[in-house]
């Protein structure tokens, strides 16, 4: 495989080192990771790459792993708003009920019939318990290419010229679906800076607000 195999692995910080590539993909739940497995996958001809639960096809690495075995190879980074990613997870773990395809969030007590208000004073009690809260800015050790979910497409294609690989388009995976404003969902001033407490490091070092 194009791969390398880990010696160890760790809950939040997956990286994907592709050998034929020569680069690193940091990979972080609700900003397009499986359909980042889903391209890098196709371009190697593997079909259902992208499913978190089998490491067989892309092997995950943690950044330690990635500093000791391939320290020089670029590292690609794509970040999202941290509300827009709680309300994603949000929507698609709780209310379309598909808890299931994350056994941490079901361990820690996280239910189907949760306001997003419970659900998010829960979140907010320990955003590094779960991979699907915990905080962006700790995977960013250093980073050579950073895209926006924002901005997906067209970060993609940057990457793809700049790199100048041909990678596939990305596909739409594990779609939160259409939902309401993101301040119709953070309607309270005491849940907004609770947020902006408790991501306060994502919201600066990558510049995001409500």
């Amino acid at each position: 495989m194009d791969f390398l195999i880990p010696h160890n692995k760790k809950h939040h910080r997956i990286c994907v080192a592709v050998a034929s590539l020569k680069l690193v993909f940091i990979l972080t739940p609700k900003v397009a990771s499986n359909a980042i497995l889903d391209a890098l996958g196709r371009y190697h001809g593997i079909s259902n790459a992208r499913t978190w639960s089998d490491r067989s096809v892309f092997p995950a690495m943690t950044l330690d792993e990635v500093r000791y075995q391939v320290p020089d190879w670029p590292r690609i980074m794509f970040v999202r708003n941290p509300f827009d990613r709680l309300i994603g997870t949000y929507e698609y773990h709780i209310r379309a009920m598909k808890l299931t395809s994350s056994w941490t969030l079901k361990q820690l007590g996280f239910r189907v019939d949760m306001t997003f208000r419970d659900f998010l004073l829960k979140a907010l009690v320990d955003p590094e318990a779960d991979e699907h809260l915990a905080y962006q800015c700790w995977q960013s050790d250093r980073v050579d290419f950073l895209g926006r979910f924002e901005n997906l497409d067209d970060d993609w294609k940057r990457l793809r010229d700049g790199f100048r690989i041909d990678l596939p388009l990305l596909d739409v995976i594990n779609s939160s679906g259409d939902h309401r404003d993101r301040r119709q969902y953070f309607d309270e001033p005491e849940l907004q800076h609770r947020v902006e407490s408790a991501y306060d490091i994502d919201l600066r070092t990558f510049n995001y607000g409500l």
